[in-house]
């Protein structure tokens, strides 16, 4: 479940500078300052009205800590068991721990704040506070341990934002966590995208985070991919068949004669079934893994899953605002 308000963005965004992978000094000291933040609202109790380290339950950090490390599946030198008491201080002396270490702990504090956010009833609110005050989470009668939480998501955007990483903040409830950040405008063709509480959005956002979360899975990505265009397709090229596929949906398209709402208007580049069909097409040829046959196989690769990824939006938001139908479209008289 996503949030509908999102506090407005402050000062001058960094997204258009170059993005780092990288973990310089000066986005890992207010990551660490972070993690601080994120640890103590996980280890109290959500009834406490205070967060002083009084409050602190040591025994819910150790327990986080050892979650965390069968999630990255290595021991981490900021355990509890090893007698350190303060991650934040511990990482920020020890820059050898940065990379990836620091990018790890940190998504994964971001899911387990996501994922209590998502099961509550906070999910369809978030805090639009006034961008022009400061942000804090000290104690405050009007502010509840779910909006404390969802304060913390805030401030993670801003600080990943202003730092010119190329991580940002997916508060998808299914894949929560850390995902690549897109070119601004292809960010916002990707969001209407995901807006809608249907089959093939879900099916998107499924693919979003597989292709670019940090836990990459292109094969299953591109095969999310196929499956969120065959959701809208499907039932509108072929909805008495119960055994329709996108292959299945280009042939009909052809045979019936569908079209774009734009078509070329030379005879030598008009596309029998419309321009979109051999889009379809290579969605759908280009997913190897789906034949069964290890002769054929071919892994699905980064340049290849993003260039799907961008594909299968086209072709979604087309079915879903009718851009393709058995109409033709009217000529244009200039050539």
């Amino acid at each position: 479940m996503l949030w509908k308000k999102s506090r407005a963005k402050s000062g001058n965004s960094n997204t258009d500078a170059v993005l780092t992978d990288e973990i310089p000094e000066y986005i890992a000291q207010p990551l660490c300052t972070w993690i601080r933040r994120s640890e103590m609202m996980l280890c109290i109790d959500p009834d406490t009205a205070f967060l002083v380290p009084e409050n602190f339950d040591t025994h819910k950090k150790e327990e986080m800590i050892l979650e965390f490390q069968e999630t990255v599946k290595k021991t981490v030198p900021f355990s509890p068991l090893r007698g350190i008491e303060d991650t934040c201080n511990y990482l920020l002396n020890h820059k050898e721990d940065w990379d990836p270490l620091l990018v790890e702990y940190v998504a994964f504090l971001l899911e387990k704040i996501i994922r209590i956010l998502s099961v509550s009833e906070w999910g369809e609110y978030r805090v639009n506070e006034d961008p022009h005050q400061p942000q804090s989470l000290q104690p405050s009668s009007s502010v509840t341990y779910l909006q404390r939480l969802d304060i913390c998501v805030q401030d993670l955007e801003d600080i990943l934002d202003r730092g010119s990483s190329k991580w940002r903040v997916s508060i998808n409830p299914e894949r929560p966590g850390l995902i690549e950040r897109m070119d601004p405008n292809q960010q916002k063709m990707v969001k209407t995208s995901l807006s809608h509480r249907d089959l093939a959005s879900k099916q998107l956002a499924k693919a979003y985070s597989e292709i670019f979360g940090r836990e990459k899975d292109y094969d299953n990505g591109y095969a999310d991919l196929i499956k969120a265009v065959e959701a809208l397709a499907n039932p509108l090229i072929g909805p008495r068949s119960t055994r329709q596929t996108l292959s299945r949906d280009a042939n009909d398209m052809f045979d019936q004669n569908w079209h774009y709402v734009i078509e070329p208007t030379e005879s030598r580049f008009q596309v029998q079934g419309g321009m979109l069909r051999p889009l379809m097409h290579a969605l759908m040829n280009n997913h190897s893994s789906r034949h069964g046959d290890e002769g054929r196989y071919e892994p699905i690769n980064e340049k290849k899953a993003k260039a799907a990824f961008y594909v299968a939006v086209l072709l979604v938001e087309a079915f879903r605002d009718g851009y393709v139908t058995k109409d033709r479209p009217q000529s244009s008289n200039v050539e």
